[in-house]
């Protein structure tokens, strides 16, 4: 079958390296003449040829060495392109970690410098944990770092004397390296790491010690005792637990928080706020560990946290006359005797003869800590006798401030 050819005709010629240099015997180049432009003053007039044609002279490279040079440029540049994407693979293969071992990432801390011959370890900060699990930091020293191929072992120590590993892993590539998981035991763990060469231990790391401790802290509370009358506004619980632990101590009542610690014999001393009546009282103990136990108290107070006083204008009210209307108004102070700012402030008023009246909504106080409401009673009302106004201010924190205060009800003065 023929291609590419009228019958008899042979496949065109591939080019070879030479062609693509000098240019093909076969298909020579066409020559290509430059056209340069000059304005008429400048043009010189043609030159005749041997043929009795004419040509013009050009400062351009003839069509044949144009060429050549094109096709050189393209080889070069794909020669350029090949080498580099040989040096990248190579690159890749020699200086890029290969998979396979359980390498750690190099770490983001400053890592100190190992002794020779021995790795170094890293006490973590807390020492003290409840995890089953904790992560090692530490560094190897250059001649250590060296032995690639090797492994790095974390060798733990338990309280009740068995020895583990805890890790293996390949000889990091820097001289700082960090591996999680390492699992501990209940009680003190003793761990050291070493560099295992050909199954041989070399020389281990100074030890460093973590220890686990799952069980909360024991803590009681000596003063003051349960059901004991107090007075004051404020009071400091005092207990007993372990050295040096964080102690936060909350009326429950009131929501008001106080926190400490406990000194090198466990003993502490809180001081919290408290309102009028009952105070619920919550110890809790925190460990270095973040274990925790809770204690509370129950306990009475006469405490002076605050007062409000109330004002019927007027305080007596004459059916003989209409409307049958008062205005009340409330102050409320704190415990400090400033006022009470902001407050929500709510009336009842428990007339004769009639159901208990709320006047809503709750009026807000003002900066003097003042709300005031109007009321009118029906025509209709016709009882006599005492009645009593009810006021409840509501705090921003612990229980509300209550208060009472009586008005007369007559037919005629």
């Amino acid at each position: 079958m023929q291609r590419n050819g009228a019958p008899g005709s042979r496949p065109p010629r591939r080019e070879s390296l030479f062609d693509v240099i000098f240019g093909s015997r076969k298909n020579p180049p066409q020559r290509t003449t430059a056209q340069i432009r000059r304005t008429p003053q400048q043009r010189p007039a043609p030159r005749p040829d041997a043929r009795g044609g004419s040509y013009e002279r050009s400062n351009e490279p003839t069509g044949a060495l144009a060429s050549t040079l094109t096709r050189i440029g393209r080889y070069a540049s794909l020669g350029i392109t090949v080498v580099l994407i040989a040096v990248s693979g190579w690159a890749a293969f020699h200086l890029l970690p290969i998979g396979g071992g359980d390498t750690s990432p190099s770490p983001s801390f400053s890592a100190p410098p190992a002794p020779p011959g021995e790795p170094l370890l890293i006490t973590p900060n807390p020492s003290v944990v409840a995890s089953q699990s904790i992560t090692l930091r530490g560094s190897l020293p250059q001649d250590l770092l060296e032995k690639q191929g090797s492994k790095l072992r974390i060798i733990v120590a338990t309280a009740d004397g068995s020895v583990l590993t805890g890790a293996e892993i390949d000889i990091p590539r820097t001289a700082g390296f960090e591996i999680s998981g390492i699992p501990i035991s209940e009680g003190a763990n003793v761990i050291r790491a070493v560099v295992v060469t050909d199954g041989k231990e070399g020389t281990p790391s100074a030890a460093i010690t973590v220890t686990r401790d799952t069980l909360p802290p024991e803590v009681t509370i000596t003063n003051p005792t349960p059901g004991e009358f107090v007075s004051g506004d404020s009071i400091t619980v005092r207990g007993k637990s372990e050295p040096n632990v964080e102690i936060q101590l909350r009326n429950e009542t009131t929501g008001l928080i106080g926190s400490g610690r406990s000194d090198a014999s466990g003993g502490f001393g809180v001081t919290v706020g408290m309102r009028d009546g009952v105070n619920l009282l919550a110890v809790t103990a925190i460990d270095a560990a973040g274990n925790s136990a809770k204690t509370s108290v129950e306990i009475t107070t006469s405490a002076n946290v605050g007062r409000v006083t109330i004002i019927a204008n007027p305080a007596t009210i004459l059916h003989s006359r209409t409307p049958k209307q008062f205005r009340l108004t409330a102050q409320a102070t704190d415990s400090s005797g400033l006022s009470v700012v902001g407050a929500q402030v709510c009336f009842t008023i428990q007339a004769p003869g009639l159901a208990p009246i709320s006047i809503l909504p709750c009026v807000v106080s003002d900066s003097n800590g003042r709300a005031s409401v109007e009321y009118t009673f029906s025509d209709s009302w016709k009882s006599v006798g005492r009645g009593t106004i009810l006021v409840t201010v509501l705090l921003p924190v612990g229980d509300p401030l209550t208060a009472s205060a009586e008005f007369t009800v007559k037919e005629k003065p």
